[in-house]
């Protein structure tokens, strides 16, 4: 089965709990109850950018758990994630909001992406065990084969179990300068997730949504949210930004984006963000981030593929 993500996610491209939850009970219906599985063997670390990109530069592995924790509400927040470490072992534990809700193969792939993840960054992820508190979900042969450990079903609660020894974990091609980069540009993710229901927040969603399209003029924007374009700047002002800071951060969001997935050319994405000459956008990125769009590409781009996954 081929399964080939689209667009990374990003607070500007979030979809309802509820729609995320018909969509994986449907996948289950059409493909079967290992579809989670088979989806997260699937995962390039890429496909997460810039979430996977910054796991990627993580020091240790104990970094790489923790950042993991800290940002994943971008792509689900009924989750928390908490590790608890003790001498001989870790357990890294996802306890989520409303377990009935959840269709079980969603809670396979969270646990199985995070171990693929730590597996290549890391190149070992020595798990002893994997719990689930569901009863039926993928086959066992399925779970231990992805997994390679134990796994228990019906348990306590769900969680991975690991030595602590192996928090320690080194990564030999970790990037501090891009991680720096990346963990503040999803600090201001979680930020504008925090205020989506603001008006700030549906500005900045709509701009990264329209940047392709350039239709990110206050005119345009207050015109898409049926209010004029004095009011639109006087509510911005009341919440202590402006649409002109909002248009900065969006370029920032989708410049980070695109120069990640490789697929463009740096005069491509910065005709992509509305800048007429592509001098203008490497002198904003070099301002937003420190470093040349070229150079963060291939200091990031490190992270874009996996080795092919064994068979």
């Amino acid at each position: 089965m081929d399964i080939v993500p689209s667009r990374p996610p990003s607070v500007a491209t979030r979809v309802p709990v509820a729609s995320v939850h018909a969509a994986w009970r449907e996948a289950e219906h059409l493909a079967g109850p290992d579809i989670g599985l088979l989806t997260a063997r699937e995962l390039h670390v890429g496909d997460m950018d810039p979430q996977g990109y910054v796991i990627n530069a993580a020091q240790t592995l104990r970094d790489a758990i923790d950042l993991a924790s800290r940002y994943h509400r971008i792509f689900y927040d009924n989750v928390t994630v908490i590790t608890d470490v003790a001498q001989d072992t870790t357990t890294v534990r996802f306890v989520l909001l409303d377990e009935t809700e959840v269709p079980n193969s969603l809670v396979e792939f969270a646990v199985a992406a995070l171990c693929r993840m730590a597996r290549f960054v890391f190149g070992a992820f020595p798990i002893s065990e994997v719990r689930f508190r569901h009863r039926c979900g993928a086959s066992l042969e399925a779970l231990r084969q992805t997994f390679g450990c134990p796994v228990h079903l019906g348990a306590d609660g769900t969680s991975v179990v690991l030595p602590s020894s192996a928090l320690a974990l080194r990564n030999s091609s970790g990037d501090l300068d891009v991680g720096h980069i990346l963990a503040e540009h999803l600090q201001r993710e979680l930020g504008m997730l925090e205020t989506e229901g603001a008006l700030a927040g549906r500005v900045y969603a709509l701009l990264v949504r329209e940047l392709p399209l350039r239709g990110t003029a206050a005119i345009d924007v207050a015109r898409e949210l049926n209010i004029s374009e004095r009011t639109l700047r006087r509510r911005l002002a009341e919440e202590g930004t402006s649409h002109r800071q909002l248009l900065e951060e969006a370029r920032r969001e989708v410049a980070i984006r695109l120069l990640g997935e490789q697929r463009l050319s740096i005069d491509e994405v910065a005709y992509h963000l509305g800048y007429a000459q592509p001098s203008s956008f490497q002198r904003a990125f070099k301002r937003w981030t420190g470093m040349p769009p070229a150079t963060f590409r291939v200091r990031c781009g490190r992270a874009s593929t996996m080795p092919p996954r064994a068979s």
